[in-house]
């Protein structure tokens, strides 16, 4: 092959030149930058900006949840442990005892869940081989006994009825838990103030047939 012949070739390998602006130019440009241009993102200290804003605003509303949900569970479990109270007086009074010793009988669960708060009375009640029963007093003064009797169908029952002055002792969750029962709650003073304090009170009754 000559030198015209090479010359001729490599003219023939020269390669294709597009025209600015027209349509074949126009989808090389596109698909250029499509695989050459990066992708930008946030820098590494903006999202750690970002995360400590949103913690700071969610985060004290998620605690006030948490700490709310917690004083109504232990309102719930002071609701059952009344009812178990009440259960006791009755069959206190059913095997024969007086009335004092009956309400003696009940502040032994009801010491768990009763609150120091504006309590004056000293603690009363004595547990053979343990001794004074702590809160036994609080119990005592913070819980009112009603005693009766009744006939039904021949037989005698003996009912207790017990209102007792519950204290709220979660923080910020007492709150929320005093505003709901300001709500909710339709006899007027069940929520109170001792000592401070805010106090629901709840209320449970137990009958027993005299044997």
């Amino acid at each position: 092959m000559n030198g015209k012949q090479t010359r001729g070739a490599q003219s023939h390998m020269k390669p294709l030149r597009c025209a600015r602006g027209s349509s074949v130019h126009s989808a090389f440009t596109a698909h250029h930058s499509l695989f050459t241009t990066r992708a930008t993102f946030p820098a590494p200290r903006r999202l750690a900006a970002q995360a400590l804003v949103e913690y700071a605003i969610v985060f004290p509303l998620q605690l006030m949840l948490t700490l709310g949900i917690i004083q109504l569970a232990h309102l719930f479990v002071a609701k059952q442990v009344l009812e178990y109270a009440a259960y006791c007086a009755a069959r206190a009074k059913v095997v024969g005892l007086d009335d004092s010793e009956a309400r003696r009988a009940a502040a032994i669960p009801l010491s768990r869940v009763t609150g120091p708060s504006g309590v004056t009375a000293p603690d009363s009640v004595v547990l053979p081989g343990w001794g004074t029963l702590p809160r036994s007093g609080a119990a005592l003064e913070k819980t009112d006994f009603a005693f009766d009797t009744y006939d039904e169908a021949g037989v005698e029952v003996v009912r207790c009825r017990i209102e007792h002055d519950y204290e709220l002792q979660v923080p910020v969750g007492n709150t929320i838990a005093e505003g709901l029962a300001e709500i909710f709650l339709l006899e007027e003073g069940d929520v109170t103030r001792i000592g401070g304090a805010p106090h629901i009170r709840l209320r449970a009754s137990c009958a027993l047939p005299r044997p």
